[in-house]
């Protein structure tokens, strides 16, 4: 509902709006004189008063505003817009990229353990063994090598499939963290915005009513403390003007380094294309969701899954080990020597072989591996158990709040309609003098407030709705169009 408020209907008494040259010169006029000729024309017996300067602090055009710093405007960016932009830009993110991409490696160094290993080798010597004799030998060795037995090298490839999906994980709870900082950034910038629309409004009245108190107070019909009423409502917005447009840079600021676009044009909230959560589910329900599907949950019983997989691959060191060999091999030898004939050797063909490998004592290295692999796995499960009961409670929280939120809005827009016709009234009053400017500025202010109340439970609201997601680990239908 708008709050535009018209300036005529302060007072049954008709006056104009000076611009802003002439009403600072009936301000610099001498307030004292003024004062007394109103003063004795309904109270010839007055006494003087001591003057009053109100005219010591003129009213300025604008506050000294913090002024953003210019940047290419663009069409209005959604909220899907600036998450999909920030899952590009996000330096945050793109580390969780690459690490993940990381994380991957190990599964296939692991399987590469069990597939055939073909190497080829060569060789070649010449030597003289004194003036009268010289050897030289040269020759190649061609070989394959298959695993047919490593329960060591199996149940490390196991384990490192569990790597790649905590690198998944990892990458999953960095997006969820950078949705939830781009909508916190978006809701801020909404609703810095929201309540400078409000207070600009909010401004224009005080302006009028020291137009109204202005004039008035020449033609008798208010005082000193009016103007200066007035004027104390107007500078008092325009300090909450200035710390409004302090928090609204910084989260623009927080948004444009997130996303890489312009953040000055944004999707209002009436129409936001992204799924909010329209079902009724209870607090259990949300609950189990996210012990089901957390993002970081999941992470940590992987964790825990990886931990004892590493225990196995320990474990397995105590087993014994059989490869397949086979292979070719040509070696060549020649021997030179004074009065004597040339000798030349050549031993060539292909062989097959088994490999048996049985550990029988390592000086307590296996054993000292097994320990440790324990103590991590008991680490992984108070860790694990830890994050259940941090999500629980968080779940419980949020679900709290989105209720509170839910019912401060339905306040909130019942206390802006009541401030809202308070301010009709006070007005009203005035035609019939039966309400002062005190009141109707005191009405304003109230209406101001009850506006920019409800515009941050209603963002505080979605907001709200978007941590229940990311913790239930739905933090993709956000970034859905459907």
């Amino acid at each position: 509902m708008k709050t535009s408020l018209a300036a005529t209907r302060l007072s049954a008494q008709p006056f104009k709006i000076l611009p802003l040259v002439l009403l600072l010169i009936a301000c610099s006029q001498k307030p004292n004189e003024n004062f007394f000729s109103l003063e004795n024309a309904h109270r010839k017996d007055a006494l003087k008063p001591p003057a009053v300067n109100i005219t010591s602090k003129t009213l300025p055009t604008e506050p000294p505003l913090m002024q953003s710093k210019s940047i290419p405007s663009s069409e209005n960016l959604s909220l899907i817009d600036a998450w999909q932009a920030a899952k590009t830009h996000a330096a945050a993110y793109q580390v969780a990229k690459y690490a993940r991409n990381a994380a991957q490696e190990p599964e296939q160094q692991a399987k590469a353990h069990l597939l055939p290993q073909l190497s080829l080798n060569g060789n070649y010597s010449n030597r003289a063994q004194d003036d009268y004799e010289r050897y030289q030998s040269y020759g190649i060795n061609l070989q394959v090598a298959q695993p047919i037995y490593d329960a060591s090298r199996w149940r490390q490839y196991q384990a490192e499939k569990m790597t790649t999906q905590i690198g998944e994980a990892q990458l999953k709870q960095q997006e969820d963290t950078l949705l939830l900082e781009v909508a916190q950034a978006y809701f801020a910038v909404l609703t810095a915005q929201e309540k400078l629309s409000a207070l600009a409004k909010e401004k224009a009245t005080y302006q009028a009513q020291i137009a109204q108190a202005e004039g008035s107070f020449t033609s008798g019909q208010a005082t000193v403390l009016d103007i200066l009423e007035a004027k104390s409502h107007y500078d008092a917005a325009a300090s909450r003007e200035i710390s409004l447009q302090t928090e609204l840079t910084t989260a623009q600021n927080t948004l444009e380094n997130d996303t890489g676009l312009s953040v000055h044009h944004l999707t209002p909230v009436d129409s936001l294309d992204f799924l909010t959560v329209k079902t009724t589910l209870t607090e259990e329900q949300w609950l189990n969701k996210a012990l089901e599907h957390n993002t970081t949950l999941k992470q940590k019983a992987l964790e825990l899954e990886k931990a004892i997989a590493d225990k196995k691959t320990a474990e397995s060191e105590y087993y014994p080990q059989l490869s397949l060999t086979a292979g070719y091999q040509d070696n060549r030898n020649h021997i030179k020597a004074v009065n004597r004939e040339a000798q030349h050797n050549r031993n060539k063909g292909g062989y097959v072989g088994l490999q048996f490998y049985l550990p029988i004592y390592s000086g307590g290295e296996t054993n000292s591996k097994v320990r440790q692999q324990n103590a991590y796995i008991q680490q992984k499960e108070a860790e694990y158990r830890a994050e259940k009961g941090k999500i629980s409670l968080e779940v419980k929280q949020q679900f709290a709040l989105l209720k509170g939120y839910q019912a401060q809005i339905k306040a909130q827009k019942q206390l802006y309609q009541t401030n809202l016709e308070k301010v009709k009234a006070a007005k009203l009053g005035t035609q019939y003098g039966m309400s002062y400017p005190l009141e109707i500025l005191q009405a304003e202010k109230d209406l101001a407030e009850a506006n920019s109340s409800l515009a941050e439970a209603k963002y505080q609201y979605l907001l709200t709705e978007i941590r229940l997601l990311l913790l239930s680990g739905e933090g993709s239908r956000l970034l859905s169009d459907e």
